[in-house]
Order: C-alpha cells, then structure tokens, then sequence
C-alpha cells in the first residue's frame, strides 16, 4: 500500500512523505518512507545544515543501517527502510521563526503525541483498515 501526504508550511517549506507498507496477512512486516522537506530560496545553506543535524539526532533511536539523511541544494532528503520491528512517527516535523526572525525546527520523538501518527513494522493491520487509518490522517492512499 503506498500513501503520501504533501503539506506547503506558512514558512515556504513543504514537507512530503511518501510511504509504502508492506503486509503479511494481518500484519505490516515492512516500512519504506521518503521524506522530502524543500525549504524553497530563503533559507541559507548554514540554516539547513542545523535543520539536517537535527533530523540526524530525532532519528538516532534507529540503526543508522536502515535511514539515511542527504542534503542537495535546498532539500533534506531522509529515507527509512524498516523491516525489523522498528517505531516510525510520521508527520512529526514543524517550523516557525523566532522573534529574531530565525527558523525554529520542532520535531515529535513521543510516540503518544496524538498529533503524530506512529507505525510500527509487526502492527495488526489489514491492508484496508491502514488505508483507512492513514486517510483519516490526511493522508492519499492507494
């Protein structure tokens, strides 16, 4: 099942998620997530290098084997290959400018936040009831 969610941010940033899980019956046995987050011309490369730190530090819970984090240009590029168990929290990044007109970065690590959505490779879910769940979170799927 692949779903994706597009979200254009206040700040000129847009976040895409692109995700395809796979099942094994009643359970999901793998989870592939592109994220690409584009920041557009305003910000400068010193900007989305602390952006991408960050990013490196909110995914240390998994094993650095399985994601990677790639800068191009003004994009951050993450990518997760889970297949062993892994916890994935999806739609957990935000931005916003301080009063010194800095960009601030806040990213949800707790997997209770009801404003994240959490998926983890073994959940029991039928194909049909994760379409339903991901698209009651906004998200298209197919």
């Amino acid at each position: 099942v692949r779903c994706s969610s597009n979200n254009n941010l206040e700040n000129n940033i847009k976040i895409n998620e692109n995700i395809k899980v796979y099942f094994d019956g009643r359970k999901i046995n793998k989870i592939y997530l592109e994220k690409n987050i584009n920041f557009g011309d305003e910000y400068n490369e010193k900007d989305i290098n602390q952006i991408k730190n960050i990013l490196k530090k909110s995914y240390s819970y998994l094993d650095k084997k399985i994601y990677k984090i790639i800068k191009s240009d003004n994009n951050i590029n993450i990518v997760v290959d889970a297949n062993n168990k892994e916890t994935l929290i999806l739609n957990n990044i935000s931005f916003s400018k301080s009063s010194d007109n800095s960009l601030q970065t806040k990213i949800i690590n707790n997997t209770k936040d009801s404003s994240v959505i959490t998926l983890k490779v073994s959940d029991n879910y039928s194909p049909a009831e994760f379409i339903s769940h991901m698209k009651n979170n906004g998200y298209t799927c197919e």
